[in-house]
């Protein structure tokens, strides 16, 4: 600093120069400080106040006065309006914030309610710091934030949450929220009496069964991999280890991008599935019962088809008289009945006469003909079969001990069936049950068998044809058949009955039979028993020319071994050489009128059956 001194006559001049260049900036930086913080203050849209606590006076900027709704005059004429204006819940709350603020204590995040002169309210967010000089509280300074709208979207978030909230509590599905290992994160309710504590964090697989669990695991696991949604049906387990039955969705959580979890809902359909289970269920029933009356249809047709000559057992001599004192016997009872005898003698008729004479003639008596069943169907017959359970299986069928349920089963020429059958029949007799051919279901009937035959089934026992075990059960009440020739006595009554059953069929053209025609008759052996006998009535009828009965030169006392011979032969071994003798009789016609198979009195297929059981060639 340089200084210059001047001298005159009036008087003395001092002039000095201090250097502001510091100060000047000092200035210059306050005001462009102050500049941005105006600037941030009015791009934060914030409302600033200061309090002078001497002066008690108060600054708003205009942000302030646009908060609360008042102009720069109105304020400026009362600078405690705003007090008015805070909403009367907020007051006791404003007043403590105060406080604080002149124990010299700074607040932060106050929110408080105002209602503007509109009646519009708002809500205001704001802090205020006290500033102290030399101990002293000078001003307090403040900023406000307008968070309305922050506020009402918080509001409506909420009532949006309690919304979702009271939706998956009430909803009747159950929502689950888990991860790739299975894990349960979150579920929105739970079974009664279990806390959802007990659920969170276990594995959804605890409550699913082994057997589904595979399945459910391959659809979750499908979401996770390709994020597409996935539906299923399946058990769950209840509390007590009960069925509960569930329609299951699935659909992806994602996170950036990244399927993180799975979100499950899971609707419970026990009492639908139930009902489906049980309409289903009662539909096979129903399916059943169509089959089995339908079965009993065709049954009781081909039984018509096939009927005897009989219908009643015809004669009085001794050994018939045996015979049916022992149905009488049986017949009340459930006992295992096995009837002997040769072919023809009417093994099929005892075995009617034990069924009608039974508790159990209301219900069906069902026949089979084990010998002229093929060898890979008789076990189908027999116990039925399930649908596809072998080549050409197209439906279920009702097997022959399902449709005798309740009533009785004739299992004719049971010396033919063959040994891998014989354990399951076994089975059925001692234990009442079985199942279909290719079917799991274990099947309960209450039928009465009786069996029949014209083997010797002892004999087959020793040659390991025939299981003991079985014949043991079967021959439990043997009734033996006698022969014709056994009970020549019978022979009038039996030609009468046989008149009387063909004669109409040609016109009634015959009145009387010739003694010497009963005489020849009864001089004749019978290999062929009953049915033989039947055959040569009708053919005699059908070729008589008067109306007196008589025999033809076609029937001569030797022509179908009349002859019994001096050397003993098995029974087998005299079936097999009367059916060749027949045939040879018919110049081997099998089929059709007058054929092998007619004279035999049994069925074409029968003897078809027979001629290759026992090897019988032209």
């Amino acid at each position: 600093m340089r200084a210059d001194l001047m001298k005159s006559k009036e008087k003395q001049v001092v002039i000095s120069h201090t250097d502001i260049t510091f100060r000047k900036l000092d200035e210059e930086n306050r005001k462009e400080t102050l500049a941005r913080l105006n600037l941030a203050v009015d791009t934060a849209k914030l409302a600033v106040w200061q309090l002078t606590v001497d002066s008690g006076e108060l600054l708003w900027n205009d942000r302030h006065l646009e908060f609360y709704g008042i102009t720069r005059e109105a304020f400026n004429t009362d600078t405690e309006v705003w007090r008015t204006q805070i909403h009367p819940d907020d007051k006791n709350y404003a007043d403590s914030c105060f406080k604080q603020i002149f124990e010299r204590k700074s607040i932060n995040d106050v929110n408080f309610r105002i209602i503007r002169p509109n009646g519009d309210t708002r809500y205001l967010s704001g802090s205020a710091t006290p500033i102290v000089i030399d101990g002293k509280l000078v001003k307090v300074i403040g900023v406000n934030r307008d968070i309305t709208e922050s506020k009402q979207s918080e509001k409506k978030l909420k009532e949006s949450e309690e919304r979702i909230r009271l939706f998956t509590q009430n909803v009747p599905d159950f929502l689950l929220q888990i991860d790739r290992t299975g894990k349960i994160n979150y579920i929105n309710k739970t079974l009664e009496g279990l806390a959802q504590k007990d659920v969170i964090g276990s594995s959804v697989y605890s409550w699913i069964p082994k057997e589904t669990s595979e399945k459910f695991k391959d659809k979750l696991e499908n979401v996770f991999g390709s994020g597409s949604s996935e539906i299923i049906e399946h058990r769950g387990n209840g509390l007590k280890g009960e069925p509960i039955w569930f329609e299951t969705q699935m659909g992806p959580l994602e996170k950036s991008g990244i399927i993180t979890q799975v979100i499950i809902v899971s609707r419970d359909i026990t009492e639908r599935k139930t009902a489906e289970l049980d309409l289903k269920r009662a539909l096979d029933e129903n399916i059943e019962l169509k089959q089995q009356i339908e079965a009993e249809n065709i049954y009781l047709k081909e039984e018509l088809k096939l009927e005897g000559s009989f219908n009643e057992i015809i004669g009085s001599s001794k050994s018939l008289k045996k015979v049916l004192k022992q149905v009488e016997q049986v017949a009340k009872t459930d006992s295992t009945v096995l009837i002997l005898g040769e072919t023809g003698t009417g093994r099929e008729l005892i075995a009617k006469a034990i069924h009608n004479a039974s508790d159990r003639k209301a219900k069906p008596l069902v026949k089979v003909n084990c010998s002229a069943l093929p060898t890979d169907l008789i076990e189908s017959e027999f116990f039925g079969h399930e649908k596809g359970a072998f080549t050409g299986a197209l439906n279920r069928k009702i097997g022959r001990f399902e449709l005798a349920n309740g009533g009785t089963i004739f299992l004719d020429e049971i010396g033919d069936l063959p040994i891998g059958l014989q354990t399951r029949l076994l089975r059925v007799l001692q234990e009442s049950e079985f199942e279909r051919v290719g079917g799991e279901k274990t099947i309960k009937v209450n039928v009465r068998v009786i069996t029949a035959t014209n083997r010797n089934l002892a004999k087959q026992v020793l040659k390991n044809d025939f299981r003991q075990d079985l014949y043991y059960r079967l021959n439990v009440f043997p009734i033996e058949c006698p022969t014709l020739r056994n009970r020549v006595d019978d022979i009038p009554s039996l030609v009468h009955h046989f008149v009387n059953k063909y004669n109409p069929k040609v016109n009634n053209k015959i009145k009387t039979v010739h003694q010497k025609t009963i005489e020849r008759l009864m001089n004749y052996n019978w290999p062929g028993n009953i049915r033989e006998l039947e055959n040569v009535i009708e053919r005699a009828i059908i070729v008589n020319q008067g109306s007196q009965l008589r025999l033809g030169k076609w029937f001569t006392d030797s022509s179908i071994d009349t002859v019994v011979s001096d050397e003993l032969k098995t029974m087998e071994t005299m079936e097999r050489d009367y059916i060749i003798k027949v045939l040879e009789k018919t110049n081997w016609k099998i089929r059709g009128k007058n054929g092998a198979a007619q004279l035999l009195g049994m069925q074409p297929t029968t003897l078809e059956s027979r001629m290759k059981k026992k090897d019988i060639k032209r």
